[in-house]
């Protein structure tokens, strides 16, 4: 299994877009492409979060990480929107 984490902040003014978008959008995409998805709160710091994805292989991973097709392209895209200091 390969495990890939991220600590990052969402601006105030945009958690509300940021949460929607991940519900709606960036979870279900990894989770079709085979990636377990979870993205955690900080409870003292609610613009903090943590992203953890679990890929099942090397392979699983290159392919839909490394290896970026346009609609992976979009989704990083739209993560980076929210995500500062990452």
């Amino acid at each position: 299994m390969i495990l890939v984490t991220y600590l990052y902040r969402v601006p105030q003014e945009l958690l509300d877009e940021y949460l929607e978008a991940t519900h709606k959008r960036i979870k279900p995409f990894w989770e079709g492409r085979g990636c377990r998805y979870e993205v955690y709160r900080q409870k003292d710091d609610p613009s903090s979060f943590l992203k953890l994805m679990f890929f099942e292989d090397e392979e699983t991973f290159r392919k839909n990480l490394l290896q970026k097709d346009q609609e992976t392209s979009e989704v990083v895209a739209l993560f980076r929107k929210f995500a500062q200091e990452v």
